[in-house]
């Protein structure tokens, strides 16, 4: 518990690629980490992928979680690239934040190294997380992912929020609620929109 991964200031501090299961994987009874500034899933460049199986995975069924994943301050994200399934895939577990995080393509917004999976998945009864804080330092950039930008799938998994975040060129939805998820709160309709880059 309490660990960080990274750093919230500077350059990117880790790279990490090429791993069979998720580059980072945070279980058992941890709580309280923080994953800050890393390339996860590409090379030094960012322009090339070197995929993890899953970017970031936490397990919560010993009772992981209260992690957090970026933040609101500016260039302390995660960029989550190339991986072969979910960028980030969380599972059973409780109070996270995502926030700040560039979640498949390259840093340029055009080049696709999208996750093969989804951006972020959200499952087995997760709750009370956070993507996005509706403030623009904290939005994450999900894209070019090879299903849906963000699903969230079960019953059980609710109180998930998810504000202000750039969502654009998945291969499935944008959001996805599945299997009763969220209480069934239909997720926002999103008109197409014209991307325009300065």
């Amino acid at each position: 518990s309490n660990n960080t991964i990274g750093s919230e200031v500077g350059a990117s501090t880790n790279l990490i690629a090429g791993n069979t299961t998720a580059g980072i994987e945070i279980q058992g009874a941890a709580t309280g980490n923080k994953i800050f500034n890393n390339q996860i899933g590409t090379d030094t460049s960012g322009a090339l992928g070197v995929p993890n199986g899953q970017g970031i995975r936490i397990d919560g069924t010993g009772g992981a979680g209260s992690t957090q994943i970026g933040s609101a301050s500016f260039f302390s994200g995660n960029d989550i690239a190339g991986n072969n399934f979910a960028g980030i895939a969380l599972l059973a577990t409780n109070n996270n934040a995502i926030l700040g995080n560039r979640i498949g393509g390259y840093s340029d917004g055009f080049t696709d190294y999208g996750n093969g999976g989804e951006g972020i998945v959200i499952q087995g009864g997760s709750s009370n997380n956070v993507i996005g804080d509706g403030t623009f330092a904290g939005e994450n950039e999900i894209f070019f992912n090879g299903a849906d930008g963000i699903l969230i799938s079960g019953s059980t998994s609710v109180s998930n929020s998810i504000q202000q975040n750039s969502i654009f060129q998945n291969a499935g939805k944008g959001i996805r609620l599945a299997n009763e998820a969220n209480l069934l709160i239909a997720p926002p309709i999103l008109d197409p929109l014209s991307l325009i880059h300065l």
